[in-house]
């Protein structure tokens, strides 16, 4: 991401022009709206490794609350890790084993339905390089509410086609969520910008070009 370019040159003292800034790209036609899945009005979704720097514990803080207000609302996870088993017992200490659903590590292909089926994915980690789940997610219309990592305020640009929130703060999550899920047109917009964001910038044909162009530069 900018911020460990901007490491590399201040603080090791590489030159600047010994540095290319490359994101992390997706395949925009595998990861797309999908026409045969119905959108939801009340998912979230994570996606990821279930260990301690990804915060999924503020996440369930924070679906807890929204509950309070959202009586429907359901939580998805999917991915795998040390954490599972406390996330699980986790949740049936909150009592929301009804809302909250474990699918362990699912295929890609299985993946690209449920970023299609989501309403919003959440991506409530402590830190990050430059993640793809909120790209993937993005690529298929489904808006990222992330928690402002370096990577993420790289991909993310707050009010437009997700939202940042401050890392760890669960209300100010739960905030977003409702935001989120209480507006469909404002979930939808930002769903066709995410989506326009990505072809833009982030798919696999603008990054091959930049990375074309630089090993074409070391020749």
């Amino acid at each position: 991401n900018r911020a460990e370019v901007r490491r590399l040159t201040s603080y090791w003292k590489v030159p600047k022009e010994k540095v290319f800034y490359i994101p992390n790209g997706v395949d925009i036609n595998f990861f797309r709206p999908l026409s045969d899945v119905r959108k939801s009005e009340n998912i979230v979704l994570y996606v990821g490794n279930l260990v301690k720097d990804k915060g999924v514990d503020v996440l369930l803080k924070a679906f807890l609350k929204c509950k309070k207000k959202l009586k429907d609302l359901k939580l998805i996870i999917a991915g795998d890790g040390y954490l599972r088993h406390s996330l699980e017992e986790a949740v049936k200490l909150m009592r929301l084993s009804d809302s909250v659903k474990f699918l362990g590590r699912v295929s890609h292909e299985e993946l690209v339905k449920i970023y299609n089926m989501a309403s919003v994915t959440v991506l409530p980690s402590r830190k990050e390089g430059l993640p793809f789940v909120p790209l993937e997610s993005m690529a298929c219309e489904t808006p990222v509410i992330a928690t402002a990592t370096e990577g993420a305020r790289d991909i993310i640009s707050h009010g437009v086609d997700g939202l940042l929130v401050p890392i760890g703060d669960a209300d100010k999550l739960a905030e977003a969520i409702y935001a989120i899920i209480s507006n469909p047109e404002l979930r939808e917009q930002m769903g066709k910008n995410a989506r326009k964001k990505v072809e833009r910038k982030f798919s696999w044909n603008i990054i091959k070009k930049l990375l074309k162009d630089v090993y074409a530069s070391l020749v």
